[in-house]
């Protein structure tokens, strides 16, 4: 469009609406538009497991059993049983790790054992105190696998010779030796103690598998 510029005079200065210029003038609009968009992105939990899930996560196992338990010395059975179920459900992988870890040993179903039975007076544990400590360590079958761990603790009790009297084992290491054989055949002459009680020791004494084979009879 044009707008038209006018003083009100003449060139004498005179009165005057006559139009002096005309100027054109071109207004330019600019419309800015911003779009914000948000995007959505589906997390498949710590990079595990995708498949078949529409990119679900992997979740650990979860182990349950007794943390703290009393174990007899010289036992030979099974120290617990520990379960871990798995939410996808698939097959679960034993481990044991910690100070006392060599000494044990775990199935495939859970199962806790000691490799060797356990001497409370002659313990092995790292701290030699009769208290070993081992971290049980399940694994499932996942990609990557996820874990779950468990710290245990057994404590080895003492226990008495079956039998045996209170005393007649003088030096307390669970085994019979000939001398304290023949003083229980002693104390059963001047009936100090049963018979049932001195076959006891005579039967221990013979048990130990270094012992019945030096031709010595007490």
């Amino acid at each position: 469009f044009f707008v038209s510029v006018s003083d009100s005079k003449d060139d004498f200065g005179n009165p005057d609406t006559a139009i002096d210029t005309s100027t054109e003038v071109t207004i330019t609009i600019t419309i800015t538009t911003t779009i914000t968009t948000t995007t959505t992105t589906s997390s498949s939990g710590g990079g595990g497991g995708g498949g078949g899930g529409g990119g679900s996560a992997n979740r650990p196992p979860e182990i349950t059993g007794p943390k703290n338990l009393q174990y007899p010395e010289n036992s030979t059975e099974p120290v617990a049983t520990y379960e871990a179920v798995d939410p996808e459900g698939t097959a679960i992988r034993w481990e044991i790790e910690d100070t006392d870890e060599e000494h044990f040993r775990i199935s495939e179903d859970g199962v806790l054992s000691f490799k060797k039975p356990p001497d409370y007076e002659n313990p092995v544990d790292f701290r030699l105190n009769n208290t070993y400590e081992i971290r049980l360590l399940a694994f499932d079958s996942g990609r990557p696998s996820r874990s779950d761990r468990l710290q245990v603790r057994i404590e080895i009790k003492d226990v008495d010779l079956p039998g045996v009297p209170e005393g007649y084992d003088a030096n307390d290491d669970e085994m019979i030796a000939l001398e304290e054989t023949i003083v229980a055949v002693a104390a059963f002459s001047e009936g100090v103690i049963t018979r049932e009680e001195a076959t006891a020791i005579i039967k221990l004494y013979f048990s130990n598998p270094t012992h019945g084979n030096e031709g010595d009879t007490p």
